[in-house]
């Protein structure tokens, strides 16, 4: 069990969750059990709505399509995100309800918060679950 706010490691979380220790969106069996993100690198909160940068990479777009191609897709994911070296912050469950992989849209996303965005290949939008 998670609780909102507190830390956790990625080793407590693959022992609580599953999944590997390693990629952002770590699955098991082919499900995508929880994100591990780092606000630096792939994450924007917009509106109280989380979009999460997918860049390039085999591992990092599989998983991707692996959340977005869930049969439950209202089935939440728990969010963590990054405070310090081995230190992520649970901050609740969330639903992808948007995915883009249009680059155009994605160019004006990142245009519009001045991201570099020559490696970002899709943004999965989210919002908490109820």
């Amino acid at each position: 069990m998670c609780f909102i706010d507190e830390i956790y490691s990625r080793r407590q979380i693959q022992e609580m969750l599953g999944g590997g220790s390693v990629i952002f969106l770590p699955n098991k069996n082919g499900i995508v059990t929880c994100a591990c993100l780092d606000p630096n690198l792939n994450i924007c909160n917009i509106d109280n709505q989380l979009r999460i940068l997918v860049a390039e990479g085999k591992g990092t777009r599989r998983a991707a399509n692996l959340l977005i191609n869930e049969p439950n897709k209202s089935t939440p994911i728990r969010i963590f995100i990054k405070r310090d070296v081995a230190a992520f912050q649970y901050i609740g469950k969330f639903v992808v309800t948007e995915y883009t992989e249009n680059i155009k849209e994605i160019n004006l996303f990142c245009d519009d918060l001045k991201l570099e965005h020559n490696r970002i290949m899709a943004i999965l939008m989210t919002k908490i679950s109820d």
